[in-house]
């Protein structure tokens, strides 16, 4: 009788089982589907992703895709650049016929490339662009690190995080290609060689990207790419705009080192193991596990000593802009205060930016603007490198103290390492400060009789220290 219970338990799980997997079955299917323009013509390349997953594939040369073990409820998302996004639900279809439309405000954006600015719509060239509001978005302090991953084509590398030494290095060739000095050209309003880290990201219209064929404009002094920059003109009406923001950092990870305890203990095994004098007895490891001897058996964490857990950085922008008679005017003042995660006060960064462009209309064939551009910084920060500081944290002991008994960085030792006292004013710092003043002013001219044709002249004057 046991048996027999025994054989239809057996029975009845398997037939659970087989439900089950075929339930399992039937919640996904394999998804094809073309995708097609409103003429029909089928579209190469399209992204096809399923929402809420990293899921998802590309149409072949003929428009086609296939998704395989897709959620019969799951959400389809098809994009393509130049048409606009559709989202589809599957609901257990297992063909689907896509049709994507034009989006006719993307490709009616005006991009600038070499000289001038084209339609979107008729770019052949090599040129990515990224707009204003996208790097404005990122809330950055310069626009060097506000276009990493934002601007394709662009490497974008930075060599360091210290305030006012964070300026990130951009690549298009990469560094193997024509030797470690591939920066491309740095073009801003038409005015070549400025600097990009001096703009105030706020104040930045658009920037384009051209490689190859459509930096050819420019010469050999184009080898590496072309950034081209369009800062912030005057528009109709009158305006006002004030832009705060507050950011506060803290290290993603810090290296974790054994404690004074453990230090200890670990030298003492060594040195008895190998029959040498111990350099700390078992009272000097009690007393270091019980922390009641902070000057003479201190517990040191000296990378928790050397970098605070959070830093603030502020950034403020006030804009005017506005016409008056055909006269165009921008007028904005940026701030940027940034400190350093060093949990002493050595260090910090501080940035002001003024910039003033009018654009004044002489004749309906004639156009004069004059700009500025001021920017002054004043930067102090430790005389030892960063890379030094945190090599020194990482290989001092736990068993040496890094503040006196008053509380005061020190001491110093081993050949005055102490990367607490490297990094606070008992040690000395360096400052620097720099401006800049930048003014242009440019001639216009659009003859009516020749459709298309302009032709600029400009003059400019730098000055800075």
């Amino acid at each position: 009788m046991k048996e027999v219970i025994l054989n239809l338990a057996k029975g009845m799980m398997f037939l659970l089982l087989w439900a089950f997997s075929v339930c399992l079955l039937a919640q996904t299917v394999t998804v094809k589907g073309t995708v097609t323009d409103v003429k029909r013509e089928p579209l190469i390349g399209v992204s096809v992703k399923i929402q809420g997953t990293a899921a998802g594939t590309v149409t072949d040369s003929e428009g086609n895709f296939t998704l395989s073990s897709v959620s019969s409820d799951a959400v389809l998302e098809i994009s393509y650049i130049g048409m606009k996004t559709q989202i589809i639900r599957i609901n257990g279809q297992a063909n689907i016929e896509i049709v994507l439309e034009e989006d006719i405000e993307t490709l009616a954006e005006v991009i600038a490339v070499g000289y001038g600015t084209q339609r979107k719509e008729n770019l052949v060239g090599a040129v990515s662009a990224i707009s204003g509001e996208e790097i404005q978005a990122v809330h950055s302090g310069d626009v060097t690190n506000a276009i990493s991953g934002r601007l394709p084509g662009a490497i974008v590398m930075q060599p360091s995080g210290e305030p006012g030494r964070n300026e990130a290095k951009i690549m298009v060739r990469g560094r193997t290609t024509l030797g470690d000095n591939t920066g491309p050209l740095i073009v801003i309003d038409g005015i070549p060689d400025r600097s990009l880290y001096e703009i105030d990201p706020n104040d930045i219209e658009s920037i384009s990207l051209l490689k190859d064929a459509s930096a050819a404009i420019y010469g050999s002094q184009a080898a590496n790419g072309v950034v081209l920059v369009t800062t912030k003109s005057g528009s109709e009406g009158n305006w006002m705009s004030y832009t705060f923001y507050q950011g506060f950092k803290t290290p993603t990870i810090l290296p974790k080192a054994a404690n004074s305890a453990e230090y200890s203990q670990y030298i003492s095994d060594y040195q008895d193991y190998e029959g040498l004098a111990r350099l700390y007895s078992d009272k000097d490891i009690e007393l270091y596990k019980s922390g009641i001897d902070p000057w003479e058996h201190p517990q040191t964490d000296w990378m928790s000593d050397l970098v605070r857990k959070w830093t603030n950085e502020s950034n403020h922008h006030l804009s005017l802009s506005g016409s008056h008679n055909k006269m165009r005017y921008y007028a904005s003042l940026g701030y940027r205060n940034d400190q350093a995660m060093y949990a002493q006060e050595s260090t910090h960064y501080k940035q002001y930016n003024l910039r003033l462009k009018l654009d004044i209309p002489i004749t309906d064939w004639l156009e004069t603007s004059v700009s500025y551009g001021g920017f002054m910084t004043n930067r102090k920060y430790p005389t030892t490198p960063t890379y030094q500081l945190v090599g020194w944290a990482s290989m001092v002991i736990p068993t040496q103290p890094s503040f006196w008994p008053t509380g005061e960085p020190g001491p110093d030792f081993e050949g005055g390492v102490n990367p607490v006292v490297n990094t606070s004013f008992e040690a000395g710092y360096d400052q620097q400060d720099n401006y800049k003043n930048e003014v242009t002013f440019r001639g216009t001219v659009k003859p009516e009789q020749i459709k298309g044709f302009s032709l600029n002249a400009f003059y400019t004057l730098d000055i800075n220290n």
